[in-house]
């Protein structure tokens, strides 16, 4: 049984890359023939093309100029080197070919592909890019699966609505990853859809401390603001003044340049050093996703502020696991009592393997198949 997989595994972003060695990771326990995709549209190319207009080779210019300076001054040199070695080693091979365009991919002989995790739907991120809804060539038999795909958004436009529409008719088994989408997809297919957990969900403590790097760093509350929200920088002082911890921040983006000397920065982690970060806080700040996921993975205390049009992703996740208090919209909300993870962990459980079963199902495969992978 060969199995491929097509998602965000390019983006220079932690939760991308990692919820792409996760599904891989899962997988693997079903065939020894698993492999993603190497798909790099212009989206996730740090290039502009003939299709953009003036202002966006303007911003492109200007981006890459300041990404000239965080390169060679600030650590993103380091940092992207982390990235090449983690996808090299875990990924893909370096000498696999890549396919910038639609058109590049050829005919796939697999007999499922996966499509997802990460925002794969999400027209404002792929412009309206059909690939990741299956428009490529490949054999007849072959099934289409999504994975925790995700919108994005909380609401959808009209042309969202009708770019989705038309995409999922070609997908054969379908899981989302919030059940916000989950009801705005079952509005115009009769199709199944499953709302499953993120791929790195499906992973233990114990796997992902395997290839995390640990930091020399001890006793901080750890800031991962991918938004720079100014909610987000008003509630991390207040808990480190709390709690006596030093603040320190997983380097997030050109808008952290101007954070340089307020506090301690991680310019040059990558995905295993990302990891340790997480897995060695004290405490955890947060308003992304995978944030709010590996704060539960490795089992912390942690406050998550939600995105204000994009937050459905952490308020479900945290609903399932009774954890919604732990999402802060307002600095005097802040939660003090510590989560008692015996119960998150037995629930977190039952949700993973609601979510290996729809794996499962899709595959076709049993308990015998499963522990000898072909």
């Amino acid at each position: 049984m060969k199995i491929s997989i097509l998602t965000f595994h390019w983006a220079i972003n932690y939760g991308a890359v990692l919820q792409a060695y996760a599904l891989k990771h899962v997988l693997l326990k079903y065939s020894k023939h698993v492999d993603i995709i190497n798909y790099k549209p212009f989206f996730l190319n740090y290039a502009p093309n003939a299709s953009h207009n003036v202002r966006t080779y303007i911003s492109y210019l200007i981006k890459h100029g300041i990404n000239f300076i965080r390169f060679h001054f600030c650590g993103l040199g380091q940092k992207l080197r982390n990235y090449k070695d983690f996808r090299d080693k875990y990924i893909v091979a370096s000498t696999q070919p890549v396919f910038y365009k639609q058109s590049d991919i050829p005919q796939q002989n697999s007999d499922f592909i996966f499509i997802g995790s990460d925002q794969v739907w999400n027209k404002q991120i792929t412009f309206a890019d059909t690939t990741y809804f299956g428009c490529f060539l490949k054999k007849d038999t072959c099934k289409l699966v999504s994975y925790a795909a995700s919108i994005g958004n909380d609401k959808s436009t009209v042309d969202e609505i009708v770019f989705l529409k038309n995409g999922i008719k070609n997908i054969d088994y379908i899981s989302v990853r919030e059940e916000t989408a989950k009801e705005i997809i079952a509005d115009f297919t009769d199709k199944e859809i499953s709302v499953t957990l993120d791929p790195t969900l499906l992973l233990s403590k114990k796997d992902w401390e395997k290839i995390a790097i640990m930091p020399n760093n001890k006793s901080y509350l750890l800031l991962y603001n991918m938004d720079n929200m100014p909610l987000t920088n008003q509630i991390v002082k207040t808990i480190a003044k709390e709690k006596k911890l030093k603040i320190l921040e997983i380097f997030s983006g050109n808008r952290s340049l101007k954070k340089l000397y307020r506090h301690a920065t991680c310019p040059t982690a990558g995905p295993r050093e990302f990891l340790g970060l997480f897995a060695n806080a004290s405490y955890i700040v947060t308003s992304s996703f995978h944030g709010t996921a590996f704060s539960l993975i490795f089992n912390k205390q942690f406050v998550t502020v939600a995105h204000p049009t994009a937050g459905s992703r952490m308020r479900d996740l945290l609903a399932k696991l009774d954890l919604s208090e732990r999402i802060v919209t307002n600095i005097n909300d802040i939660p003090y009592r510590d989560i008692d993870y015996r119960k998150v962990n037995v629930k977190l459980e039952i949700e993973r393997q609601k979510s290996i079963a729809f794996l499962e199902n899709a595959l076709g495969v049993c308990k015998k198949e499963k522990d000898e992978p072909n």
